[in-house]
């Protein structure tokens, strides 16, 4: 693959590089409480509220027996006070969480979500959403916010979805208020009050109102949107006597960058522009701190090189950085930079994986730039010699073996390499 062949024979010199990154990696906060509504009446809409806590936030317990596995318990609570009558509509969900393994409790893309369903009667409401582990005496999620559920605007839209990925009749949404996934294609759900079958047309224009793609004649089913009983998935069903009507989107573009754009929706001579962001949500956290990013080039570009992307105001050291990356992108035609991705979320690995008690960023230590240099080793044995402990990396793609010492304990450092 020609970015791993970049990565390997540009960074083979670098790898007893130093750098002196001591932070900690920067996170994603967990994303606020997201609602969709799911049908509506005269009176009355169902409303789906959901939450997203990652694994390593979540605090584990071990269970009793064999095999040995990690559980945790965590109760979802709603409060929804309309604002008007001053009734509290509440409902409370608890969902017990299993890991295999310690390791996987830490596994930053393993995520726990949920969802509860209310039939609410029209109006605004003071929604308090609460996630929490009462054995623990933890709170992962607290948050009031102000909601109106009924008739929002002018073309009727009662939902916009932005999905993940669509399958048959089952959508995966984004569990994140309008936030579209990047690099995907842009899929969108509208729930709209019932138009019998008038056409959809649905334009992505930039927030100065440049226009880059259109859809015309989007015809709508007539369904019942509701949430799966296992997962957080939504499916849907014909259901012809549905006061609802459903229309799904797709914006087949590849060269659209993160930032913010709008949905201009038109329908019935009536149009609505709907606001929503378009981001890398699982971007590496050591690419999203640009300090951190930019002094991780030292273990690929040369000194002259990265001498020069490391110069002048913050801006024009932006512009080099990402001009850097542009003229190593295999598929430069694309907003997406696969190689860039992959170095980076191999910084991510070491950043977690090598840290030692002397060094906190893992990325700095040599297993962690041999790791971010080369990637993941075909095999890694160790060996308890008179003179110490040895750990060793075969990579036999590139006849060769990477030998590590430990100096201290759980601190390696490069002893040779060897060829095989």
């Amino acid at each position: 693959m020609a970015a791993k062949s970049f990565l390997v024979f540009t960074v083979v010199v670098l790898i007893s590089a130093s750098t002196a990154i001591s932070q900690p990696p920067i996170r994603r906060e967990n994303p606020p409480l997201t609602s969709w509504i799911l049908s509506s009446t005269k009176d009355s809409v169902t409303v789906c509220f959901t939450y997203v806590v990652p694994f390593p936030r979540i605090i584990f317990t071990k269970t009793q027996g064999t095999p040995e596995k990690f559980e945790a318990n965590l109760a979802f609570s709603i409060d929804a006070v309309d604002s008007i009558t001053g009734t509290n509509h509440h409902k409370f969900h608890l969902k017990k969480i299993f890991a295999d393994n310690f390791a996987q409790t830490l596994a930053p893309k393993e995520i726990v979500e949920d969802f509860m369903t209310m039939t609410l009667p029209k109006s605004t409401y003071k929604v308090t959403a609460e996630v929490r582990d009462d054995n623990q005496q933890i709170t992962y999620m607290n948050e009031t916010v102000t909601k109106r559920f009924s008739h929002l605007n002018t073309a009727g839209i009662l939902s916009t979805i932005f999905l993940d990925s669509l399958s048959g009749k089952v959508i995966f949404p984004v569990l994140m208020n309008d936030i579209a996934p990047f690099p995907n294609n842009i899929r969108v759900a509208l729930l709209v009050e019932d138009t019998g079958s008038v056409p959809l047309t649905l334009s992505l224009k930039t927030k100065s109102g440049a226009s880059i793609y259109k859809l015309d004649s989007l015809y709508p089913s007539k369904v019942k949107l509701e949430p799966s009983d296992s997962i957080c998935v939504l499916s849907f069903s014909e259901a012809p006597d549905s006061s609802c009507s459903l229309y799904i989107a797709r914006f087949e573009i590849d060269t659209l960058q993160e930032g913010t754009y709008d949905l201009d929706a038109s329908l019935n001579g009536k149009s609505e522009k709907l606001d929503f962001s378009y981001l890398w949500l699982d971007k590496p956290f050591t690419l999203r701190n640009f300090a951190l990013a930019l002094s991780l080039l030292k273990y690929i570009a040369s000194d002259s090189v990265y001498s020069l992307i490391n110069s002048g105001s913050h801006k024009e050291m932006r512009e080099k950085f990402d001009a850097y990356w542009k003229s190593h992108d295999p598929t430069p035609k694309t907003a997406f930079n696969e190689l860039e991705a992959e170095f980076y979320e191999r910084a991510d690995y070491a950043f977690e994986h090598f840290r030692t008690i002397a060094t906190n960023n893992g990325a700095a230590t040599d297993r962690g730039k041999a790791y971010i240099v080369f990637g993941k080793p075909a095999n890694v044995k160790r060996e308890f010699r008179s003179d110490g402990t040895y750990e060793i990396w075969y990579y036999p793609n590139l006849k060769r073996s990477l030998i590590f010492k430990e100096h201290r304990f759980g601190e390696f450092k490069l002893y040779q390499t060897e060829k095989l």
